[in-house]
């Protein structure tokens, strides 16, 4: 049977191990693996965000996380996980088109007579006090009436 390759943070962290207290640089830990620092120092700061290593005061130096460290890390992510599977709200409703809405909107698609982007569009309307947010709530409500539809490449065209 074939011997058993190690990757980076293995080998790094059988370094570390020989010494855990000891807060090592990346070049440290490459000068004892024989390779160059670039090699070691991506390993490392996977290794600290995983909880294993934890930074030292100074920039750039780690050292092995104790037990405890471990445990706590373990704690925080999963306090972490708990946060995340929280559902966020659901988005506002859209408010209803105004009459003046829709004659701006469809007056601005026709003039042009061209597709357009809904930032060219909301350009165009921002004189009217009708910002980007809205003109794609817009758009989106005239296209479920179909009075537009909205092309492959994202601009926005009247319906013939």
């Amino acid at each position: 049977m074939p011997p058993l390759q190690l990757n980076h943070r293995q080998k790094v962290m059988n370094v570390m191990l020989t010494d855990p207290e000891r807060e090592w640089t990346p070049s440290e830990v490459s000068i004892v693996l024989g390779v160059s620092p670039k090699v070691t120092a991506e390993p490392m700061a996977k290794l600290a965000r995983r909880g294993d290593l934890v930074r030292g005061p100074e920039r750039g130096r780690y050292r092995v996380a104790t037990r405890e460290e471990r445990a706590a890390f373990a704690r925080a992510q999963e306090a972490a996980s708990v946060v995340a599977a929280i559902p966020t709200p659901a988005p506002a409703p859209v408010s209803p088109i105004t009459e003046s809405e829709r004659i701006m909107m469809l007056r601005t698609l026709r003039h042009q007579s061209r597709p357009m982007t809904p930032a060219l569009i909301a350009g165009r309307l921002g004189k009217c006090g009708i910002r980007l947010a809205r003109t794609d709530e817009l758009l989106t409500l005239l296209a479920a009436e179909a009075a537009v539809r909205q092309l492959p490449d994202g601009r926005w065209e009247l319906v013939a």
